[in-house]
C-alpha cells in the first residue's frame, strides 16, 4: 500500500495547491500567503505574504512555470510575478465576479469562470479581455438573467484544448487558438465539480451525485457511467498508468477506477486523518495531498520503477505482494516480465519432478509458496506428479483416453515428454486424416483417428473433419489463401472453426492491417493505406472501421491537394470540417502555423494594432469556423486602441472609433464599460440610437467592408 508521510504543517487552511515546474509545489493558505516548496529538499523556496489574499479572495491559480500567480477578488484579477513579488497586471472584471481560475498548460493564458456562468480568456500579461469563450447554461431554453445561482464549476486542459463545465451540466471543449470544432456534451444536467482529459479522445467528469461519466469526443454515443462510494466527487487525477484514475470527494479517502474497463477497483485505496482539500500528482511515484487541517502529505505510490527493481534483484515474491496491493501495476510490461520469470522457474520445477527430484522442485518454487495468486497452481503441480506413475502406465499401454483425461485434470502433466509425444502423434494422425478426406477416403480417415475418438478434448475436431469435411477443407484453403471473406462466412456457420490456431492468427493479421492503414493515413501515405484496406473491404465484421478509414483517407487526399495548391483557406476549411485530420502530420503542421499566426496577432491586438492583424491573417481572416477567435482579436484591438486614445485625451478620435466599433461589432459588455469610462472622462453623452443599442450576432463583423476588404 502507499506510504503516507507528513510533508509540512502550513499553520493555516490550504486554499489552493498545484505541482509546478515538475519539482515544486505551490500553495496558498488563508493566513500566510503563498509558498513555493521543494518536497525533495524539504525546503521553502519562496514565501509571498501577499496582502491580496484575504477574505475577499475568490480564486487562486498558479502558472506551471512557477513564475506567476493569479488572484481573483470581487473586482479584479491580480497577476503577481512570484520571484519579485510584484503585481504585474490588474485585470478589471467589470462587475462579473470570478469564482474559478486556471492558467493554461503553456502559462500564456488565464481562464476565468464567473458567477454569471461566463468563461473568459485573458493573456497573462494584459488587462484586456481576449475572448469570451462560452457561457452557461448551454441550453437556450433557460433565461440566463433569471438564474439565481449560475456558475462555472470545473476547468481542465489537454495540449491547446480547454474543457469546462457549468450550470446545466454541459461540457464545452474547444481549441484555445482557433475556437473551431467546439464540442458540447449534454448527457445530463447534473453539476460536475471534477473534469479530466484521459487523452485527446476521452474526457471524464465527476458529478455531485457521486457518478463518474466517461465520454468520447469522437463518438457522442460512447457514454459510460460508473458509480463511486462518494456522494459528491471533487477531484479526478489521471494516474501514471493511464488506464486508471484516482477520485476523491468531500471525505478523507480516495478511490481507484479502472477507466479502461469502466469499473471501481478500490473503494478506499487510501484514508487520511482529515478531509481532503487538494490532490496533485508530483511524479510517477509521488502524490501530494493537502488536508483541511493544514497538513500537506507526501504519499509514496508503488511504482513501476520499484517493481522493476524487485524483479532485477530476484525478489519475485515481494514483487507479487506489491502487485497484489497495488492494482495499478497490473498488466504493465513489468508485470508481464514477472510472469515470464515465474513461468521459467515453474517449468524448471516441473522438470525436476519429471526426474523425480522433489527436493529440487521445492527449492526452486519455495519463494512462491506464500504468493496467493500462485498457491493453487503450485499445489496442483505437486499433486499432478503424485499421479505421474499412473499417467506413465496409461501412456505405455496406449490408453490415450485415460492419459488425456489425467492431463486435463492435472495440467502440469502436459509438460511431460509423454504428453508431448501423444500430441505429436495426434498431429500426425489429424494431418493424415485430412489427406485421406481430400482423396475421398473417409474410411481410411477414421482409421487414422480411431485411437483418439474417445478423447473428449479431440472429439469436436474429429467430428469436424469427418462430418463437415468439405466445409472444413474449404475453410483451411481459404485461410491459407487469406480469403478473408470466405473465412469469415465459414466461421460464422461453424463456430468451432474459430478455435483453430490458423484462424486466430488470421484475425490478428486483420487487426494489424487496420492499424497499418490508420498509421499510413496519419503519415499522409494514402495509397499504402488503401492497399491495406482493399484486403479488408469485403469483411462484414470490420466494415464500419474500414469505411471510416477510407473516408479519412479521402479527406487526407483532399487536404493534401489544397496544400499543394497553396490554397490555405481550403486547407483550414477542410481541417475544420473533418476534425480527425488534426492528428495527421499535415494537420499538425497547419495547426502549428495557425498557432504562430494567432500568437503574433494577439501581440498586435494588445497594442491596438488592427492593421497588422489583418495583414498577418490575410485571406484567413474570413475562415468561417474560426470567426469567433479572429473576431475576438479584432474586438480587443479596437478596445485597446480606444483606451489608448482616451488616455492621450484624444477624445474625438476615441468617440469616432467607438461609433465605428458599434457599426462593426454591435454593443457588448466590453464596449459598454469603455463607453461608460469615456463619458465619465469626457463629460459627453455618446449618441447611440435605439437601433444601434440592439445586440447583434458576434460574427456580424464579417459583413463589414472595413474589416474584410480594406
Amino acid at each position: 500500500m502507499p506510504n503516507i508521510q507528513s510533508l509540512l504543517d502550513t499553520g493555516s487552511e490550504v486554499t489552493a495547491l498545484k505541482v509546478v515546474d515538475g519539482n515544486l509545489i505551490a500553495f496558498s493558505t488563508k493566513l500566510h500567503g503563498i509558498t513555493l516548496f521543494s518536497p525533495q529538499e524539504s525546503e521553502v523556496k519562496l514565501n509571498l505574504a501577499s496582502k491580496y489574499i484575504n477574505a475577499q479572495t475568490k480564486a487562486i491559480a498558479f502558472s506551471a512555470n512557477t513564475q506567476l500567480v493569479a488572484i481573483a477578488d470581487e473586482t479584479h484579477i491580480l497577476v503577481i510575478h512570484m520571484p519579485t513579488h510584484e503585481v504585474i497586471i490588474k485585470i478589471p472584471t467589470e462587475g462579473d465576479i470570478v469564482e474559478i481560475l486556471a492558467f493554461d498548460l503553456s502559462s500564456s493564458y488565464i481562464i476565468a469562470g464567473t458567477k454569471n456562468g461566463r468563461v473568459l480568456q485573458y493573456k497573462q500579461n494584459d488587462t484586456s479581455l481576449l475572448s469570451r469563450l462560452c457561457s452557461f447554461p448551454y441550453s437556450q431554453d433557460e433565461d440566463r438573467d433569471k438564474i439565481q445561482h449560475n456558475y462555472v464549476s470545473a476547468l481542465t486542459f489537454y495540449k491547446n484544448k480547454l474543457a469546462c463545465c457549468g450550470y446545466g451540466g454541459a461540457i464545452f471543449i474547444m481549441d484555445l487558438h482557433s475556437q473551431s470544432n467546439k464540442i458540447v456534451l449534454t448527457h445530463n444536467k447534473i453539476r460536475s465539480d471534477a473534469l479530466c482529459f484521459i487523452n485527446e479522445h476521452i474526457i471524464v467528469n465527476g458529478d455531485v451525485n457521486g457518478i463518474i461519466h466517461v465520454r468520447s469526443l469522437q463518438n457522442k454515443k460512447m457514454y459510460k457511467q460508473i458509480s463511486t462510494p462518494f456522494s459528491k466527487i471533487k477531484h479526478i487525477i489521471l494516474m501514471p498508468n493511464k488506464d486508471y484514475i484516482m477520485i476523491s470527494g468531500y471525505t478523507n479517502s480516495v478511490a481507484i477506477i479502472d477507466i479502461k474497463n469502466y469499473k471501481l477497483i478500490h473503494a478506499k485505496y487510501m484514508e487520511f486523518s482529515e478531509t481532503i482539500h487538494s490532490i496533485s500528482i508530483f511524479d510517477d511515484e509521488t502524490l501530494i495531498v493537502a488536508l483541511n487541517n493544514s497538513q500537506i502529505l507526501n504519499v509514496k505510490l508503488a511504482s513501476l520503477r520499484q517493481l522493476k527493481s524487485l524483479i532485477l534483484h530476484n525478489s519475485l515474491d515481494i514483487a507479487y505482494t506489491l502487485i497484489a496491493s497495488e492494482p495499478m501495476l497490473r498488466n504493465s510490461l513489468e508485470h508481464k516480465e514477472l510472469e515470464n520469470k515465474f513461468n521459467t522457474i515453474y517449468l524448471e520445477a516441473v522438470d525436476a519432478l519429471i526426474h523425480r527430484n522433489k527436493k529440487l522442485a521445492k527449492q526452486l518454487i519455495e519463494m512462491f509458496i506464500h504468493v496467493p495468486s500462485k498457491k493453487l497452481q503450485i499445489g496442483q503441480m505437486f499433486a499432478a506428479f503424485d499421479n505421474y506413475e499412473k499417467f506413465q502406465v496409461h501412456f505405455l499401454d496406449k490408453r490415450y483416453s485415460l492419459a488425456y483425461a489425467m492431463s486435463s485434470k492435472f495440467v502440469a502433466l502436459q509438460h511431460t515428454w509423454q504428453y508431448k509425444k501423444m500430441e505429436q502423434g495426434w498431429r500426425v494422425a489429424f494431418k493424415g486424416a485430412q489427406k485421406q478426406v481430400l482423396l475421398g477416403r473417409e474410411d481410411n480417415a477414421r482409421i487414422y483417428l480411431n485411437a483418439y475418438i474417445t478423447i473428449t478434448s479431440k472429439r469436436p475436431l474429429i467430428q469436424l473433419i469427418l462430418k463437415q469435411n468439405r466445409e472444413f477443407i474449404i475453410f483451411l484453403k481459404a485461410v491459407d489463401e487469406k480469403d478473408f471473406l470466405k473465412v469469415s462466412q465459414l466461421a460464422q456457420k461453424n463456430e468451432i472453426f474459430t478455435q483453430i490456431p490458423s484462424y486466430i492468427a488470421l484475425q490478428e493479421e486483420i487487426q494489424m492491417y487496420l492499424q497499418e492503414a490508420n498509421d499510413s493515413i496519419q503519415k499522409g501515405e494514402v495509397d499504402l493505406a488503401k492497399k491495406y484496406l482493399l484486403k479488408l473491404e469485403s469483411l462484414p465484421a470490420v466494415q464500419e472501421q474500414v469505411l471510416a478509414l477510407y473516408e479519412e483517407a479521402n479527406h487526407v487526399l483532399e487536404l493534401q491537394k489544397a496544400y499543394k495548391e497553396n490554397d490555405f483557406i481550403a486547407c483550414y476549411n477542410i481541417l475544420d470540417k473533418y476534425h480527425t485530420l488534426e492528428s495527421t502530420e499535415l494537420g499538425l503542421l497547419l495547426e502549428k502555423h495557425w498557432s504562430k499566426l494567432i500568437n503574433e496577432c494577439e501581440t498586435f491586438a494588445q497594442k491596438g494594432n488592427i492593421k497588422d492583424i489583418k495583414t498577418t491573417l490575410g485571406e484567413l481572416i474570413t475562415l468561417r469556423a474560426r470567426l469567433n477567435k479572429v473576431g475576438d482579436l479584432l474586438r480587443l484591438s479596437f478596445h485597446v486602441k480606444i483606451k489608448i486614445l482616451i488616455s492621450k485625451n484624444s477624445l474625438k478620435k476615441a468617440e469616432n472609433i467607438i461609433y465605428s466599433y458599434i457599426d462593426i461589432f454591435g454593443l457588448d459588455n466590453e464596449i459598454a464599460a469603455i463607453m461608460t469610462r469615456f463619458e465619465k472622462i469626457s463629460s459627453l453623452k455618446l449618441a447611440i440610437t435605439e437601433e444601434k443599442s440592439l445586440r447583434i450576432n458576434r460574427n456580424h463583423w464579417i459583413h463589414s467592408v472595413l474589416m474584410v476588404n480594406s
